[in-house]
Parts: structure tokens; sequence; C-alpha cells
């Protein structure tokens, strides 16, 4: 009778064991055809979602001048923070500015003197030297033809003992004296009239010298002011009179009238992104939508430097920045908006909401 008992409720629990297995692969079939169903019916969306920020077309300039005249001081700031300024608008005044402006009048005055210097060369001698030379030379050239004939007349009357022999040396010594003054004036001429090659050749080096002088003194004035390389505005202002310009330069410009979104896309997901393709951003900071398109893709991966605020999200991610040309009436909401972060989804399907990507942005 035991045995009939306990082979009853072993039946009995085999029974109720391979019941419960039968149960649990039917209801988990049937999750799996709710599942695939479900991911059937859910909307696919093709758009790329990244975090981006707010800059200008222009980039946001740092103005600051270069070399030595970065450790200037400023002595004259002629804008302020707001102010709209033209390409080539002085923007301030350093202190070295009166000092090479001195040095540029030195230069240009070497210059000056180098080319009167090897201009009289080329042109010689005073004529009014050279008439008063010939004068002379036409005078001894006069005394020679007497004293030439009272040599002579000398030596006739040398040999009937008439005059003496001192005598004689003497007309043949003044004659000789005259022959020596005529030749050297001769000479004298000569030179007056020729412009010696070396003489014009060192005064021509000693003026290429100082022009060269000038460019340079010229080239370092231009450091002394800083000049505005676009049309823009002055975002803000690090350094102001009689302040040391820092590493962080005098001030920052941007032009504001065409404004972009630089998205900071994964590197994996770079291939899919095509120019022109459709943009839909919305600024962190505020709950406006904004449309754009893909005007340029970047040919360099770095890292990211729009962080999102979900702590478990990869801060050393590796993305591609995409540029987006904003729509008119965006331009004009975001101009003073430069380095707000921004959501960017870019694609076919731009649709809000959804999961959280992994730049922290959802889709």
């Amino acid at each position: 009778m035991q045995s009939k008992r306990t082979a009853w409720f072993v039946g009995a629990a085999i029974i109720a064991i391979v019941l419960i297995v039968a149960f649990r692969e039917r209801l988990g079939l049937a999750s799996e055809q709710k599942q695939k169903v479900a991911s059937d019916s859910a909307p696919k969306i093709d758009s790329i979602s990244a975090l981006g920020r707010v800059e200008p077309a222009s980039r946001i300039r740092r103005i600051s001048p270069w070399g030595a005249a970065r450790s200037s001081v400023i002595t004259q700031l002629h804008v302020a923070q707001g102010d709209l300024v033209k390409a080539g608008q002085l923007l301030a005044t350093l202190d070295t500015h009166n000092r090479l402006l001195a040095d540029v009048q030195m230069a240009e005055a070497s210059v000056v003197t180098a080319a009167a210097r090897l201009k009289k060369i080329e042109s010689g001698v005073d004529p009014a030297l050279i008439e008063a030379k010939t004068i002379q030379l036409r005078a001894i050239e006069s005394r020679i033809q007497l004293l030439k004939k009272e040599l002579n007349r000398a030596k006739r009357l040398i040999q009937s003992k008439a005059i003496s022999e001192e005598k004689i040396d003497r007309d043949q010594f003044q004659f000789d004296d005259a022959i020596h003054s005529k030749n050297r004036l001769t000479k004298e001429l000569a030179a007056m009239s020729t412009v010696r090659e070396v003489d014009r050749n060192v005064a021509a080096a000693e003026l290429k010298s100082a022009q060269a002088a000038l460019v340079m003194t010229r080239t370092l004035l231009k450091t002394s002011q800083l000049l505005a390389p676009i049309s823009g505005t002055v975002l803000f202002v690090h350094a102001r009179e009689g302040e040391t310009i820092g590493e962080r330069g005098i001030l920052e410009l941007a032009d504001l009238s065409h404004m972009q979104v630089v998205a900071e896309v994964f590197e994996a997901d770079i291939e899919r992104i095509q120019l022109n393709m459709k943009a839909r951003i919305r600024i962190v900071s505020g709950e406006h939508v904004y449309w754009g398109r893909v005007v340029e893709i970047g040919r360099l991966v770095g890292r990211q430097r729009v962080l999102s605020v979900d702590p478990v999200s990869d801060v050393d991610a590796r993305v591609v920045e995409v540029r987006i040309d904003l729509d008119p009436e965006a331009v004009k909401a975001l101009s003073g908006l430069s380095n707000a972060r921004a959501e960017v989804f870019i694609g076919a399907d731009i649709q809000g909401g959804g999961t959280k990507t992994r730049s922290g942005a959802r889709r």
C-alpha cells in the first residue's frame, strides 16, 4: 500500500513539472512574438543626433599683436564691447607707437641722404669747378708758350756768352714746372669728367641698405597699432588702456551677420552625413527650434568639446565637426548667443524625442 502511494506522488510530480515547462515555453514564445510585432510597428528613425555649439561663420577672432609687441601696454583703446567695426579700422594703439614712428622718420631721412649721395656721384663734379680748372689749364698753356720762347732765346744767347748759365737754368726750371702743372690739371679734369664705377656701386649699396631699413621700421610700426582683420562686432574686451596684453589678447571679434551651428558628430556616424542635409537645432537653454542645412563636413577627428550633462556619457568621444548654415530667422535670433550649447538632429527624419544617444542629445 505504501509503495503504491509513493508511485502515485512521483507520477503526479512529473506531470506537474511537464505542465509547468510547457506553460513557460508558450509564454516565452508569445512574448517574443509581441516584441517582434512591436518592433516592426515602431517608426524607424534615420536621423543622426549630436551636441553642438553656436558660432559665427567667420569664427571668433582673438585680436592680439605679434612678436615682442605682445608684452606691450595699451595706450589707447579705440573701440568698446558691442561696437560694430569695419575691416581695417583702428582698434588699439600700443606704447611702442611713438618710438617706432621716430625710427621710421629717421629711416626715411637716411634714404633721402643716400639717394642724394648716389645722384651726386652719378652726375660727377660741379660744372663750375670743371670750368674753373679748364680756364686755369688754358692759362698755363699760354704761359708754357711764352716760357718756351724765352728758353729758346736763352739757348741762342748762351752760345755768344750774352747771358749767364744761371739764367738759362732758371728759364728751363720754369718751363719744366709749367709742363708739370699742365699735366696735373689735365689729369684732374679727366678725373672730374669720369664717374668711378666703384664709387657708384658703394653709393647704390648704401641706398638699398637704407631702403631695407625703412621697410623694416615700417613693418615694426604696424605692430604698434592693431587693425580689424574683418568687419564685425566686438564681443569681449580682455585688456584696457594702461594694461599689459596677456595671453588672451586685447579683444574678441566676430561677424554676427552669418551664424552657424557646429555639430560634433561621432566618427562612426560621419559617413552618413552629406552636404545639404537638413538639420533641426534646439538651443539647450531655450525651447525654440531652428532649422538649417549642412554646408561643411570636417576632415579632422578630435576630442569632444561640447560635453553632455549625462554623468555616464563618454567624455573622451572622438568626433568630427559639421558646420550647419542657419535659416535667416535663426541667424537673427542667435546672433547674441555665440558658444551656446545646442542639440542637433541631421538627416531625413529629424523628429524629436526617443532614446538618448551617446552624445547626450535625444532623437
